[in-house]
C-alpha cells in the first residue's frame, strides 16, 4: 500500500472533467485517497465502504470509540480516555488506507473527552498527539472533525446489496448511541449518496458551457433539479421530529445527546454545519452566489477551507465559468424557464434551504429553551429573547443573499384554451389548457401551479372611476410592492400607473385591515358601521371609495400620497396573493423535448351574491382568480405563474405499486396529472 506523505495536487487542473479525471486515475486501490472522494460513480462519498477496523496495533483505539456510548452512560468517559496509550500516526507507522478512520476515531474521542471534563483546557496527548498527526497528513487547517468525517465516512450498511439510505445505515461511530443520532447523520450521507448525479450533471454543465452547447446545458440542469428533488424530498424529510414516523429524530436528545458534542472543541475547528458539506458549496459556487455577510454565511467560507482537496479543486472550477452570463447570452427562453426551476429547488423559498430552514427552526427552538446558546455556524442568542427566531431570520436572510444580483422570477405564459367539463351548464367546471411551450416549465405529479392573478378590467375601471382617476397617474410603489412587481413583470420599477397598480391589487373583498386604516384617516360613519357589523367582505373596495367621496373626502390623495405618507394607495391596499392550483396534466414529453408544450388545470368558477354598501341591493361577484383564469377576452394575456412542489406529497418510487385515491369535485385534478 502506499505508505508515502500527501503531497498537494497536481496544479494546473482548469475544468471540474480534468480534475475528476484525475480523481479517478490517481485513487488508490483501496478507494480512500486522503485528498478525498470524488467519483463518476459515488461522487462525494467513498467507492468503497469505509473501513470497520485500524490495524491490531491501534485495536485500542477501535475499541475504545465503539465504547463510547457505555463511557457516556457510566460516567466514565474522561478515566478511561487518560489511560490510552500514546501511538504514533506518522507516516512510518500508520498507512494511508487508515487515514479516514483513524481520523474520524480520534475525532470522536477528543469531542467526548472535552464534553465529559471539567477541565477542557488540553487533550490527553495519546489523542492530540496522533490526532494533529493525521489532520497534517489530511491537508487540513488543524486537528478537528470535518463535514466529511461526519457524513462522508461515518456509516456501516446493514444489508451490502440494498442502497445507502437511513434503514440501511448504522453510525461506525456514535457518542451516545441513540436513534435521534443515527437517523440524523445517515439521513445526511443519504444525501452525498445521490451525489454521484450532481456531480455528473455538474460536470456536463460546466463542458456545455464550454462549448456553447444550450441543450448540454439544459439537460444537466435538469440532472441536478433530478438530485435536489431527491436530496431534499426523500433525505431532508425523514429527518422528522414526528414521533410517530420511522426515522423519528426526538429535538430533545437530538440537541442534549448530539447536537451539544458536534461543536468546535479548538480554535481550528469549525463545526458541523450544512454549509460546509460538498453539495452545498458546489450549488453556492454553480448559481455564483457573491454574498456572505451574514454570521451564518461567513461560516461557510471558512468551513470550505475544511473540504478535502479534490472537492476544494472541483468546486472552484466552477467559479472559472459564469452559467448566468451563458444563459444571458444564449436568449433561449426554455433554458431561463429551468435554470431557474432548479435555482428555486434549490434557494427558492419552497426549495431545499427553505425547508432545511423550517427543519433548523422546530430543532433550534427546543435548543435554546433547554439551555444551548450558541449554533456551529457562531450564531449567539438568549432564551428570553427568543434567539431561534433570530435565527431563524438569519437564515432567511442568509438564502435571500443568493438572490442578489438576480431578479425575481416567474414563467410567462398564455392560455390556449378554456373548456367546459360539465354537461350541466349550472356546473361552471373549466379545463384551463396553458400553452407553455419553449418555457422550461418543470413539473412532476402532484405538483401545484402558482397564478398571480389580475383584476378584471370591469373591476378595475370601477375603482378607477371611484377614484376619480383615469388609470395614467403614476403610483409611487413601497417596498413590499416593489418586489411583488418585480416577481411578475420582471423588473425593478418604483413606479407603475395607476390601471396597472389596481390590476394586482387587493380589490375584493374589501380586506378588515385596510378597512380599518381608511377610518383612521376618513373617520366614516358608514365605514364604522360595516367594520363593526363585520360586513367588510360583502363589499369590494371601489364601493369603500365611492362611500367615502359621497361623505366628502377627497379620494385624489389616495393616489396622489408619495409612498411614506399614510394616504398612499400603495400603504393601504396590499397586492393580490398567489392562487395555488393542482396540475391537472401529466408532464408528458418525448425524449428530444426538455418540458411539457401544455399544462392544464381544472378550474372551478366562482361565483357569490352579497348586499351591495347601502345593503339594500344583492350583487352577484365573481371570484378574482377563477374568474381571470376562466374568462373570454379579445386578446390574451400573458399570465405570471410559478409552480410549487408539496414537500409530502409524491408517488411511489415503484410505478407497480398500487395506490389509493379520493377527492370530489375538483379535487378530482391531481389525478389527471398522474
Amino acid at each position: 500500500m502506499n505508505t508515502s506523505p500527501v503531497t498537494n495536487l497536481e496544479q494546473g487542473l482548469q475544468t471540474a472533467r480534468e480534475v475528476l479525471t484525475h480523481a479517478e486515475t490517481h485513487r488508490p486501490k483501496f478507494g480512500h485517497s486522503p485528498h478525498g472522494f470524488l467519483s463518476r460513480t459515488h461522487g462525494f462519498l467513498p467507492v468503497t465502504p469505509p473501513l470497520l477496523a485500524l490495524p491490531p496495533e491501534y485495536q485500542v483505539w477501535d475499541e475504545t470509540a465503539a465504547m463510547l456510548p457505555e463511557l457516556f452512560s457510566t460516567q466514565r468517559v474522561c478515566p478511561v480516555l487518560k489511560k490510552l496509550p500514546l501511538l504514533s500516526a506518522s507516516v512510518e507507522h500508520l498507512e494511508e488506507v487508515y487515514l479516514w478512520r483513524a481520523a474520524l476515531v480520534l475525532g470522536y474521542m477528543a469531542h467526548a473527552y472535552v464534553r465529559m471534563s471539567d477541565d477542557t483546557s488540553e487533550l490527553p496527548r495519546a489523542i492530540a498527539v496522533p490526532w494533529e498527526e493525521i489532520n497534517q497528513r489530511l491537508n487540513r487547517p488543524g486537528p478537528g472533525i470535518s463535514t466529511v468525517d461526519y457524513c462522508g465516512y461515518n456509516w456501516i450498511l446493514k444489508e451490502d446489496d440494498q442502497p445507502r439510505q437511513v434503514e440501511n445505515m448504522d453510525l461506525l461511530v456514535a457518542w451516545c448511541g441513540n436513534e435521534a443520532e443515527r437517523v440524523f447523520m445517515t439521513s445526511v450521507t443519504e444525501m452525498h449518496g445521490y451525489s454521484d448525479l450532481l456531480v455528473n450533471a455538474a460536470t456536463n454543465l460546466q463542458e456545455g458551457i464550454i462549448q456553447q452547447d444550450v441543450d448540454e446545458v439544459k439537460t444537466a440542469l435538469l440532472g441536478i433539479l433530478d438530485f435536489l428533488g431527491k436530496m431534499t424530498f426523500r433525505s431532508l424529510l425523514k429527518i422528522d421530529p414526528n414521533p410517530y414516523s420511522n426515522t423519528h429524530v426526538d429535538p430533545l436528545v437530538w440537541s442534549k445527546a448530539f447536537a451539544s458534542f458536534t461543536a468546535p472543541i479548538n480554535s481550528f475547528e469549525r463545526g458541523l454545519g450544512g454549509s460546509g458539506t460538498p453539495i452545498i458549496q458546489l450549488m453556492d459556487a454553480i448559481f455564483e452566489r457573491s454574498a456572505y455577510k451574514t454570521i451564518v454565511s461567513q461560516e461557510s467560507l471558512k468551513l470550505r477551507d475544511w473540504l478535502p482537496p479534490y472537492h476544494q479543486q472541483f468546486i472552484a472550477t466552477f467559479r472559472s465559468f459564469s452559467l448566468s452570463e451563458f444563459l444571458q447570452k444564449s436568449g433561449d427562453g426554455e433554458l431561463a424557464g429551468i435554470y431557474n426551476s432548479v435555482f428555486d429547488a434549490y434557494a427558492g423559498k419552497r426549495g431545499f434551504l427553505s425547508i432545511h430552514r423550517l427543519k433548523v427552526y422546530g430543532f433550534m427552538e427546543l435548543g435554546f429553551k433547554i439551555g444551548r446558546t450558541e449554533t456551529n455556524s457562531g450564531f449567539a442568542g438568549e432564551t428570553e429573547k427568543r434567539a431561534w427566531e433570530e435565527l431563524d431570520d438569519t437564515l432567511e436572510e442568509t438564502r435571500r443573499e443568493r438572490y442578489l444580483g438576480k431578479l425575481p422570477y416567474s414563467l410567462r405564459v398564455k392560455r390556449k384554451a378554456v373548456k367546459s367539463t360539465a354537461s350541466d351548464q349550472n356546473t361552471p367546471i373549466y379545463q384551463v389548457v396553458l400553452d407553455v411551450k419553449n418555457q422550461g416549465l418543470q413539473f412532476v405529479p402532484g405538483d401545484r401551479l402558482g397564478i398571480f392573478p389580475q383584476n378584471s378590467p370591469e373591476l378595475v375601471e370601477k375603482t378607477l372611476k371611484a377614484l376619480q382617476a383615469t388609470g395614467d397617474q403614476p403610483i409611487r410603489l413601497t417596498s413590499t410592492w416593489r418586489e411583488q412587481i418585480e416577481s411578475i413583470t420582471h423588473q425593478r420599477l418604483s413606479t407603475i400607473p395607476l390601471g396597472t397598480f389596481l390590476a394586482y391589487a387587493k380589490l375584493r373583498p374589501l380586506l378588515r385591515s385596510v378597512g380599518k386604516l381608511l377610518l383612521s384617516l376618513s373617520r366614516s360613519k358608514h365605514l364604522y358601521d360595516i367594520l363593526e357589523k363585520h360586513q367588510e367582505d360583502q363589499i369590494e373596495l371601489w364601493e369603500v371609495f365611492e362611500l367615502l367621496a359621497a361623505e366628502n373626502y377627497d379620494v385624489k390623495r389616495f393616489w396622489k400620497a408619495a409612498p411614506w405618507e399614510a394616504e398612499s394607495i400603495a400603504r393601504l391596499v396590499p397586492s393580490e396573493h398567489v392562487r395555488i392550483y393542482s396540475i391537472s396534466s401529466a408532464p408528458l414529453h418525448n425524449d428530444k423535448q426538455y418540458s411539457p408544450d401544455e399544462l392544464d388545470l381544472t378550474i372551478g368558477r366562482l361565483a357569490f351574491k352579497s348586499n351591495s354598501v347601502d345593503s339594500q341591493t344583492e350583487i352577484t361577484r365573481q371570484g378574482t382568480a377563477s374568474g381571470y383564469l376562466v374568462q373570454q377576452t379579445e386578446s390574451e394575456r400573458e399570465m405570471a405563474v410559478q409552480v410549487f412542489h408539496p414537500s409530502r406529497f409524491h408517488l411511489p418510487e415503484d410505478p407497480q405499486r398500487p395506490i389509493v385515491m379520493f377527492a370530489g369535485g375538483t379535487g378530482i385534478s391531481p389525478f389527471r396529472g398522474l
